[in-house]
């Protein structure tokens, strides 16, 4: 899971914002008195500032810099269509939550400032709170990002254009709301702190008894449920492999999840087991026992045997099997004789008719029969679909499988499963030592947008 903001940095921006009492509830959750509502403001910067630091929102950033090309005003469009992507709701009292659960499951305007603020500060981008207020209130914050030479309000609540300011939006659009019913602005982050006027109390959520966050220094993952069948050796391993046989480590585990759900333990209904879902007739050449005693095996010493499998197959079809996405690597580990890593995502792996009659073999059922291409010649395969129907599509008059399946298969199952794709790129990343964010764009993106309906694609909101 994204990582969580420590209760040291909570107490410590509240210090610094002035805060009059700090408390943490049986929940775990602090709460914290300051003397006015720009007290509250001051510590809501404090908190977007050390944000801008965690590896996961540094890894986000660059990740976004390199999709729209290292440009400030692209980077900034970009951040700003994401920002309107999350959903907005307004609190019952004043709640600070965590930019880790904004990007999940959206938020008020200080959820959508705090983690807008932290992505583009963390990109490097001049950034400043803007505050909208009523007499001596703050009513409604929005993101300032200085790019193109000038100050461009990011405002992510409503559909604002990019570089127009809430107030402005909100008449155009015919928007009422009132906590941008004023045009009156004041911004803090560059070097201004803001007033102080009123009494506010602010309860922040999504907080852990933990101070080892060093504000971006790679300090060891906390291991969760998501990885714990993972020892680190097979970190060690993966990483290992992608400086002797090329390939990244991401690219190892991301083929890993879409076979078994990077479970060590997994045995499929036709026998297939471990992270690898070696098949008894494979498994039999690599590994003297039963699938369940592979399975039973630590991932290290799984990976082991899998490094050795697709060392055989990088003998037998050369090197390109590490190349590129992870496509080639999952397709020798998951229909070897149908291996043609030359060709593009439209080549057709396996096929079949959409009808047929179980008793003749011309026209097997393809709801259990397939077809591939092995060696160029029609070789009957057998019964593929019964637990890989989600790599088949209708095609006319034929059911197929088509290369692009195999990239779309990664893709998804780290989408469909973010929080222990977060955690596994952690781990990487320290396996190698720290050395910055992670190495794979799309996981990058998988790990910040997969979360259910939030996971707003980079294809929606880079346009």
């Amino acid at each position: 899971m994204l990582p969580i903001t420590p209760i040291a940095d909570v107490r410590e921006a509240a210090t610094m914002a002035g805060a009059e009492s700090f408390e943490v509830a049986r929940d775990g959750n602090p709460r914290i008195c300051f003397r006015n509502g720009w007290g509250a403001a001051r510590f809501l910067l404090e908190l977007a500032r050390k944000d801008a630091g965690r590896d996961w929102i540094r890894a986000f950033a660059l990740w976004l810099r390199r999709e729209t090309g290292g440009t400030d005003e692209a980077f900034a469009r970009a951040l700003h269509n994401y920002g309107k992507s999350l959903p907005f709701f307004h609190e019952s009292g004043e709640i600070f939550q965590g930019p880790q659960v904004t990007a999940k499951s959206g938020g008020d305007c200080d959820c959508h400032a705090r983690l807008v603020y932290a992505v583009a500060k963390a990109a490097g981008i001049p950034t400043e709170l803007a505050f909208l207020h009523k007499g001596d209130n703050p009513t409604h914050v929005y993101v300032r990002m200085f790019v193109g030479g000038r100050w461009r309000p990011i405002e992510t609540t409503i559909d604002a254009a990019f570089g127009e300011d809430p107030f402005s939006a909100a008449q155009r659009l015919g928007v009422v709301r009132e906590d941008i019913a004023s045009p009156e602005t004041i911004t803090m982050g560059e070097g201004d702190n803001g007033e102080c006027t009123e009494g506010t109390t602010v309860d922040v959520t999504e907080t852990a008894e933990d101070d080892t966050d060093t504000m971006g220094a790679i300090t060891r993952p906390d291991i969760t449920n998501e990885t714990a069948q993972l020892d680190d050796g097979f970190f060690t391993a993966i990483v290992s492999d992608e400086k002797t046989d090329g390939g990244t480590a991401e690219m190892r585990a991301g083929i890993l999840l879409a076979e078994s759900g990077l479970n060590p333990r997994i045995i499929n209904s036709i026998g297939c087991a471990g992270l690898n879902q070696f098949c008894p007739g494979t498994l039999q050449s690599f590994f003297r026992g039963t699938p369940n005693d592979y399975a039973a095996l630590p991932a290290s010493q799984q990976m082991q045997i899998i490094r050795n499998f697709w060392q055989s197959k990088a003998a037998t079809f050369g090197r390109s099997v590490y190349a590129g996405n992870g496509r080639n690597l999952y397709w020798v580990n998951f229909l070897p004789d149908s291996y043609n890593g030359g060709v593009d995502d439209s080549w057709m792996i396996a096929f079949g008719p959409r009808t047929g009659n179980d008793k003749d073999p011309s026209t097997w059922d393809p709801s259990h029969d397939f077809y591939i291409r092995a060696n160029g010649d029609r070789v009957h395969f057998g019964s593929l679909l019964k637990s890989n129907s989600s790599f088949v599509t209708n095609e006319g008059s034929q059911r197929v499988i088509r290369a692009s399946a195999l990239t779309n298969a990664i893709n998804n199952k780290q989408r469909a499963n973010p929080h222990r794709w977060a955690e596994t790129l952690a781990r990487i990343n320290f396996a190698r030592g720290g050395g910055g964010p992670p190495r794979s764009v799309g996981a990058v993106a998988a790990m910040f947008l997969g979360a259910g309906a939030l996971g707003a694609l980079a294809k929606y909101w880079l346009t």
